[in-house]
């Protein structure tokens, strides 16, 4: 795992999380990925090599999925909140705009 500079530390703890103990990983803490599925020696390299890729990928996701950022959800919050208020603003003006017409009640009621 030490080769894997290129990822964030979060990350590769989290793939040694993932794959400890199984045959997916040495006891020094390396990945294994085998494939045999194809007839030739580059076509089983290219298939380890998506699979590996596929496996780190996965594990980035789901780091990223447990550790939103708190201040990102305090601004998404605070977005909501305005834009449920100015919805409430818009309703509340067709609302007046509607009653405003002298219309009557709806049809069909009455």
């Amino acid at each position: 795992m030490d080769g894997l500079s290129f990822l964030t530390p979060e990350v590769r703890d989290a793939l040694r999380e993932r794959f400890e103990g199984t045959q997916a990983m040495t006891a020094g803490g390396d990945l294994v990925v085998r494939e045999d599925g194809a007839r030739t020696q580059v076509a089983n390299l290219r298939e380890a090599l998506r699979k590996l890729n596929q496996r780190i990928a996965e594990t980035a996701r789901s780091v990223e999925e447990r550790e939103p950022c708190p201040l990102r959800a305090v601004r998404i919050e605070a977005g909501r909140r305005r834009a449920d208020a100015a919805r409430a603003r818009e309703k509340r003006a067709v609302s007046l705009k509607k009653r405003a017409r002298g219309g009557g009640p709806p049809r069909g009621f009455g």
